[in-house]
């Protein structure tokens, strides 16, 4: 970086660690992080502890990795893009009660989007796939937020791997909220998944706002193409994930 830094260490979840990889995409400088957000997920993934002590402690053992960027527009991205329901629910929920109720938040506008709002299409594209979808999680990371969810991805590979729902019906969330916290999407003949390293989304209707978040940020509405930029950043992660 321009400032001759030889490391940035970034405290807070997975949005403010999104706004310092954004700063730092190409760079050398290697990147730590001490989680003190709501979901955590880049610390679930790489196995960093949970609480900021015991974080900070485990820093001094980590060891620099090199990986893959999402790139989304002009927006960077180190975990996951989501696409449809989950980013109209992150666009629904106030940073006050975010603030103050935490995940719970997100839980029950999910709750409140699938009694009240049909979910609405788009169409993903990728270089051998094409899906009309209500819902899809551009993963390069296992996790979405607490629950292991694309367990085909892999952090540090130069590939999202995709879900994608297809159904419109709100009770059908109801089944992909079900399979998902017994990590049975796999069974569902109604969610498409495969790999893929450049995606673009267009909504199906141009009456229909469709929603885009990258690492549970809001970014805006689509269209939007997806790309991986290799060699884009130098994490610090523990020896269990070192190559």
């Amino acid at each position: 970086m321009r400032s001759g830094a030889q490391l940035v260490i970034v405290c807070g979840g997975d949005g403010t660690i999104n706004e310092a990889v954004c700063g730092m995409a190409r760079s050398a400088v290697p990147l730590a992080i001490l989680p003190g957000g709501t979901a955590n997920v880049l610390a679930r993934e790489i196995g960093l502890p949970l609480d900021i002590p015991s974080a900070a402690k485990q820093l001094l053992s980590c060891t620099p990795r090199r990986l893959s960027l999402g790139l989304a527009g002009s927006r960077y991205f180190l975990l996951m893009a989501g696409v449809g329901f989950d980013a109209r629910v992150i666009q629904a929920v106030s940073a006050h009660h975010k603030k103050t109720f935490g995940m719970a938040t997100y839980i029950f506008e999910a709750l409140r989007q699938g009694l009240f709002h049909a979910p609405l299409p788009f169409m993903l594209k990728s270089a051998a796939h094409s899906c009309l979808s209500t819902f899809a999680c551009i993963a390069k990371a296992q996790h979405y937020g607490p629950i292991r969810m694309a367990r085909e991805a892999d952090l540090f590979s130069n590939q999202f791997f995709v879900y994608c729902f297809h159904s419109r019906s709100r009770l059908r969330y109801v089944l992909y909220a079900l399979a998902l916290l017994s990590g049975k999407l796999d069974r569902l003949s109604d969610v498409s998944r495969f790999a893929a390293t450049e995606i673009t989304c267009a909504p199906a209707s141009s009456a229909d706002p469709v929603y885009l978040q990258v690492d549970g940020e809001l970014l805006g509405l689509l269209p939007y193409k997806i790309t991986i930029v290799p060699d884009a950043l130098t994490l610090l992660v523990p020896s269990s994930h070192s190559a």
